[in-house]
Parts: structure tokens; C-alpha cells; sequence
């Protein structure tokens, strides 16, 4: 009993694929069970052909030559039954992976992203079907089979102990080249891998932005970047491939010659003893067991690219869950007032060198303290690179503060679950991504069962109702991808919509103007207006002095430090008093 917690430890700290792996454990035994049978069911074609060579041709006896194929014919049914339940199996194994795995790691790797943008969804998704190829395939049964190659050397012992002496030395033989294969070309697959991911990178890139790419003239530039990366995956590729095929060839070679040997002292065996401790039926029947013993190890050499890139797909895995904190086991909390208390908050990305740090820190946020009462309106205005959009990701627990806390009604937000933190939560980064849909799927967060009248409520709050109805189909309007029909002043006052969807007590909205015309900018005045109204803490990054007019406190972050905090009254005296104010507002 004691050791319960122990296991249960290990076991919640196993990923996602792991978890399934773990669970799929009964079903690959019936695999394994499944492997077993089709190997002892083909031991029967050289007992066939030892039976016929030796008996029924010696014998003449027809009948024995039909009763022995009838038998063989149902044994060669139940086998070629047994293959296919085996790949029946492997196949809803994968069915079973991809339902139960895929959503996990999805909604993994989108955390990873948000965490390092470097760690994409599509990066994590593309290593399991890596895996999951590997684990329903050959690979798989290759691994499966090769145990059974000691009873193929068993039997050819029993035939005679030469035919046994010849499977092992060649076993030996191979497996000697298979290790050389796995030494000269893991670490050429690997940065072949590597790059290939980069230049797979580079394309989504490049992607992402085909508008500027196309604009700006910069195809043969980006496409070069591309085609660097490329070309180093490629080269690599080809070293490991030229390697994999010298080796694979010389043991195919050598496996072709222990075939020969076989039958030459076989034949030898049988000349030099008149057939007493040699038959015609034993010499044809070890040909067929060499080949099958030595099968395995030859296709370990074809299949060694697929076994690397499948162990370096779950590392990649492995390295990417555990690189995030999903918090979807934190206590959900029922209802909050919206208010936030930011206390000596400091953030510093992630270093190689931590004593180089301590020596010369480098803070992107550093002692940044404030606290807002529900229903009160922040602007944080400074330079760019002044760390505003960092500290947006701080406030809404993106990110992991180096130091400090962010509170929201007393309560950590980074530890926060998910999930509920969402349903008190509005959010506008700065860099407004849509998700392919109608509009109104979009400002209800994509959920399936939604209120319309909360949409449109969000929609009026946001000042983008009537700009809606003026599209084709209004709120089912189609935004296309990634919000590609929309203009970027559209896609702006959709985002906004979507924070104010679901009456949340705290937004954040970063440059949340920065796309707006003069109407847009009224519009956005009018809705920290109306959240003011309603109770809403409200905390705005901006540029622009038009917002101003309409907040209560104004916070100057400068290099990542709070340089003026208080009433916006008071902010702004101090800024007009002082030498080249940067902002004056009337």
C-alpha cells in the first residue's frame, strides 16, 4: 500500500502518448499473441516441403501428397486470418491513438506555442503521426517477429546441427552491420530531421505572410531562406541514405550467401553420408528457415529511418508537454468581482547561462506593481519595447512571472484553470488571429452551443454590431482563413467583441486601436465606457491619447519599470509639467 502514491506519481507524469501507450499495453499483447501465431503457423511450409520431398515422393503415395495439402491449404487459411486480425487490430489501435491522443497533444502544443512561439502545434501533431505510423506498421512487426527467429534456429538444429551453426553466424553477421548502419546514420537522420523542421517552419512563415512576401518583392528571398534549410535536410538525407544502402546491400548480399551455404552442405551432407543424416526434404526445408531466421535482421537495417525518426518524434514529444503546465487540474473558482493586484512582478525569458545571468540580469518586466478595483479603467502607455504586450501576457497567465504575482480577486492567475479562468477573462493581443468560421462563431470562442443574444450583446458592446449586419450574411458571414475576408479594422472590432463575449470581469486589450479609423476609435471609447459601466475592470495598452479621456488610472512602463503610476489627472500633470511631455490629452 505504501507504494501506491509512488505509482501513482509515475504515472501522472507520464504524457499524453504515454498515458495511451500504457493503456493500448493488453492490446499490443494480442498483437504480440497475433505475431506469435503467424510465425508457428509458417514454420509449416518447410514441414510441408520436408514431408512431400522426403515421404510422398519416396513413397508414391497420392493420397498422403492430397491429405498433406488439404491440411497445409486450411493451415494457410487460418494464417492468412490471423495476419489480417493482426492488421485489423493495428489499424483500430491507430483509430483508437488518434481519438485518444491527438486532442491532448493538440491542445498541448498550442500551450507550448503561447509559451515559446518556436514550439508549434503542427511540429508536435506531425511527430505523432511519426509515431503512430511506426507503431501500426511493418515496424512494429518487425520488432514482433524477430524474437521468433530462435525457433526457426531451433528447428534448422534439428535438421542437422551445420544448417543451426550457419542461421546463428549469419544472425550475427547482420546484426554486426545493423549496428554500424545505426551508428553511421542516426546522427545524420537527426539533423536531417532537424532542418526539415526548420525549412517546414520557414514554409509556414512564409505562409502566414504571403501578403507582405508578395507586396514587398520578397519571394526569391524568402524562398532562398527556404530552400538553405532545405538543401541541408536534403544532404543529410542522402549521406544517411547512401550509408543505409551499402549497408543494406552487403547484408542482403551476405544473407544470400548463408542461403547458398545452406544448400551447398546440405548438399554436401547428403553426397558424403548417402542421405543418412541429410534428406532432399531437410535441405529445401532449411533454405526456407534460413530465410525466415535471417528476415528480421535484414529488415532492421531497411527499417532503422523509420525506428529513429519514430524515437526522436516521441522525444520531441516528451520535451514539448513537459515544457508547459496545462493547469486544467487547478480548482476551478465560481465567480469574481475583477479585482487585480499586481505585486514586484519581474520576467526574464529563459537564459542558456543562469550564472551569466545572475552576474548581468536582463528583465523584460522588472518590479512592476499596481492594484485596480473592479470596474476601474488602466492605461499602460510607454515606448515600444517598453515591455507593454509582456506584461499583457503576465496579466492574463500565458506566461510564468520570473517573480511575483498577478492576482485576480486574490487569486494566482497563472495557476489558474484554464478553462474556468476563460469564462471571467477578455483578451485582445496585440496580433489578432481569427479562426476560420462565421462570425459568430468566432465571438463566442468557437464553442458549438452558444446564446445569440449574448453575441450580439457582446457585438453592441464592442461598437461592431452594424458593421456586421452590413456584411453579406452578417453574423454567418464567412471570415475565411484565419479571418482572411475581413479587413484589418474588421478583424479588430471582432476581436474586441469576442473579449466582451461572455461577461467577463477582467479585459485586456492590447493596441486594441491600432487597426481603428476615426469611427472605430469613437466606437472602442463608447465600450470602456459602457464595461466601466457595468463593473468591468478594464486594463488597455495604447499608443493613441484618445483613449485616455476615458480611463481612471494611466501606467508609464519604461524598460520594463513603472516610471509614473496613479489618476490619470494626476499622470498627466505630471507628463504636461515636465520637459517634452509625451503626451497631452484635453
Amino acid at each position: 500500500m505504501k507504494q501506491i502514491p509512488i505509482v501513482d506519481s509515475v504515472i501522472k507524469d507520464l504524457n499524453p502518448l504515454q498515458e495511451a501507450l500504457r493503456e493500448a499495453r493488453k492490446v499490443f499483447i494480442v498483437v504480440a499473441a497475433f505475431s506469435a501465431c503467424s510465425n508457428l503457423l509458417m514454420l509449416i511450409t518447410p514441414l510441408y516441403s520436408l514431408q512431400v520431398l522426403d515421404r510422398v515422393i519416396g513413397s508414391g503415395n497420392l493420397n498422403t501428397l492430397l491429405m498433406l495439402s488439404l491440411i497445409i491449404g486450411l493451415i494457410y487459411f487460418i494464417y492468412a486470418m490471423v495476419q489480417v486480425a493482426r492488421s485489423f487490430t493495428l489499424i483500430k489501435i491507430g483509430e483508437w491513438l488518434e481519438n485518444r491522443v491527438a486532442p491532448a497533444l493538440f491542445k498541448n502544443s498550442v500551450a507550448a506555442a503561447a509559451l515559446k512561439p518556436t514550439l508549434g502545434a503542427s511540429q508536435i501533431l506531425r511527430d505523432f503521426q511519426t509515431v503512430k505510423t511506426f507503431l501500426t506498421s511493418t515496424g512494429l512487426n518487425t520488432i514482433l517477429d524477430s524474437p521468433w527467429t530462435i525457433a526457426y534456429v531451433v528447428a534448422l538444429y534439428m535438421i542437422h546441427p551445420y544448417m543451426g551453426n550457419i542461421a546463428v553466424i549469419g544472425s550475427i553477421i547482420i546484426m554486426v552491420f545493423a549496428f554500424i548502419n545505426a551508428i553511421a546514420t542516426t546522427k545524420v537522420l537527426n539533423e536531417a530531421t532537424e532542418y526539415q523542421i526548420k525549412s517546414l517552419n520557414q514554409a509556414e512563415i512564409a505562409t502566414r505572410n504571403a501578403e507582405v512576401v508578395e507586396a514587398m518583392g520578397m519571394m526569391r528571398n524568402v524562398a532562398h531562406n527556404w530552400h538553405q534549410f532545405n538543401k541541408q535536410s536534403l544532404a543529410r538525407q542522402s549521406v544517411a541514405s547512401y550509408r543505409s544502402s551499402v549497408m543494406s546491400n552487403t547484408a542482403r548480399y551476405i544473407r544470400n550467401v548463408i542461403s547458398m551455404m545452406v544448400t551447398y552442405w546440405a548438399a554436401y551432407v547428403i553426397v558424403t553420408t548417402n542421405s543418412v543424416q541429410m534428406t532432399t526434404g531437410g535441405m529445401i526445408a532449411s533454405s526456407i528457415l534460413v530465410g525466415k531466421a535471417l528476415a528480421p535482421f535484414d529488415n532492421f537495417i531497411e527499417l532503422w529511418k523509420s525506428i529513429t525518426n519514430a524515437m526522436k518524434a516521441f522525444a520531441r514529444i516528451n520535451f514539448a508537454i513537459k515544457s508547459v503546465n496545462l493547469r486544467d487540474d487547478s480548482m476551478p473558482i465560481p465567480s469574481v468581482k475583477g479585482q487585480v493586484s499586481v505585486e514586484k512582478l519581474f520576467y526574464a525569458h529563459a537564459v542558456k547561462n543562469p550564472l551569466e545571468f545572475l552576474l548581468n540580469p536582463k528583465y523584460i518586466i522588472k518590479d512592476v506593481s499596481f492594484e485596480l478595483a473592479s470596474g476601474e479603467v488602466l492605461a499602460i502607455i510607454g515606448h515600444s519595447a517598453a515591455g507593454k504586450s509582456t506584461l499583457a501576457k503576465l496579466l492574463v497567465g500565458v506566461w510564468k512571472p520570473l517573480a511575483g504575482s498577478v492576482r485576480l480577486d486574490s487569486a494566482e492567475v497563472y495557476n489558474w484553470n484554464r478553462e474556468n479562468f476563460g469564462q471571467h477573462i477578455g483578451y485582445l493581443p496585440q496580433g489578432i488571429e481569427l479562426f476560420s468560421g462565421t462570425i459568430k462563431e468566432n465571438i463566442a470562442r468557437m464553442k458549438d452551443t452558444f446564446d445569440p443574444d449574448k453575441v450580439i450583446e457582446a457585438a453592441k458592446m464592442a461598437g461592431a454590431h452594424d458593421m456586421i449586419l452590413k456584411l453579406p450574411n452578417g453574423y454567418d458571414s464567412d471570415i475565411g482563413i484565419a479571418g482572411s475576408n475581413l479587413s484589418g479594422g474588421q478583424k479588430q472590432r471582432v476581436g474586441l467583441a469576442r473579449a466582451f463575449y461572455g461577461d467577463p470581469k477582467l479585459v485586456i486589450l492590447d493596441e486594441p486601436n491600432a487597426n481603428l479609423d476615426e469611427e472605430g476609435e469613437n466606437a472602442l471609447s463608447k465600450s470602456l465606457i459602457e464595461a466601466k459601466n457595468k463593473g468591468i475592470t478594464v486594463i488597455v495598452i495604447s499608443h493613441r491619447p484618445s483613449v485616455l479621456s476615458v480611463v481612471d488610472r494611466i501606467l508609464i512602463l519604461h524598460g520594463g519599470e513603472v516610471t509614473s503610476y496613479g489618476t490619470r489627472d494626476e499622470v498627466l500633470r505630471k507628463i504636461n509639467m515636465s520637459k517634452g511631455g509625451i503626451i497631452h490629452v484635453n
